[in-house]
């Protein structure tokens, strides 16, 4: 399906999980898109029209962005799933999340161990 003016697409593969947004005309272009941002085949990918992220079209999507409508994201150091049900604590600056103060502790410290080194 293609519309006049770029609309957001939802690319998922079911390997792993993985999902992008990508926002254009045609769904197969975003499929196109999508898959190549995943590292994935065409054929190992399916898109789906994401109406809920249309308000972004032309701005950054950020992790909040995804958890606001409904999708989870991964702890950035203990990898568990997080859900805005979970109330995460979120960095937009670098896009982590983490599932408490203690996550995002740990975090910091193994980042400075290796920065440090």
């Amino acid at each position: 399906m293609s519309y006049k003016t770029p609309v957001a697409w939802v690319v998922t593969e079911e390997h792993e999980g993985h999902a992008v947004v990508v926002f254009h005309k045609n769904g197969l272009a975003a499929r196109r898109i999508g898959s190549s941002q995943m590292d994935r085949e065409f054929e190992e990918t399916d898109v789906s029209r994401a109406k809920l992220f249309d308000d972004l079209l032309g701005k950054p999507i950020t992790a909040q962005d995804y958890l606001d409508r409904f999708w989870w994201k991964e702890c950035e150091s203990c990898y568990k799933h997080i859900s805005i049900d979970d109330e995460p604590i979120v960095d937009n600056e670098n896009g982590n999340v983490f599932c408490n103060a203690e996550c995002k502790r740990k975090h910091e410290e193994t980042n400075e161990r290796i920065n440090y080194n």
